[in-house]
């Protein structure tokens, strides 16, 4: 995360049980950061609201960019990550059925020159992350969009 990155975080019951006391995700949530170096981290929430390092999604990220990477001599376009989560690896054995609604939350991070940008989706701060109940409804369906 110390890189150009991405990250989400998922809330696969949208319970939104998000800091009782302090920060916290639970069983049902999980986070993975996939930087421009193609490194990743990846954590699943613990009963207590903390994180459980030894989830390993164990599955390969691919990152393109369109520039240099940590290289502040240049002006890039941007970067592609691309990569895939199981459902199983998130707890649903052959996935959710249609119309499952999850909390998801995805903020894309900038570190140029010492200086750190980050946006998120929904708008949060950075402070709350980990903090399911303010992550927004995402509706999963086998249905293509328009």
């Amino acid at each position: 995360w110390s890189d150009d990155a991405i990250e989400f975080f998922i809330d696969m019951e949208n319970d939104g049980r998000g800091r009782p006391v302090e920060y916290g995700m639970y069983p049902d949530d999980f986070q993975v950061i996939v930087n421009i170096l193609e490194t990743y981290v990846d954590d699943q929430g613990t009963e207590t609201g903390g994180n459980d390092a030894s989830w390993n999604l164990e599955e390969p990220f691919a990152v393109s960019l369109f520039g240099t990477a940590n290289a502040n001599t240049d002006t890039d376009a941007g970067f592609v990550a691309e990569g895939r989560v199981p459902w199983e690896a998130l707890g649903y054995s052959g996935g959710p059925a249609d119309d499952t609604v999850i909390g998801m939350m995805v903020t894309h991070e900038d570190q140029d020159d010492g200086t750190f940008f980050h946006e998120e989706w929904p708008p949060i701060t950075a402070e709350i992350y980990p903090d399911a109940s303010v992550w927004s409804d995402f509706r999963l369906s086998s249905a293509f969009a328009d």
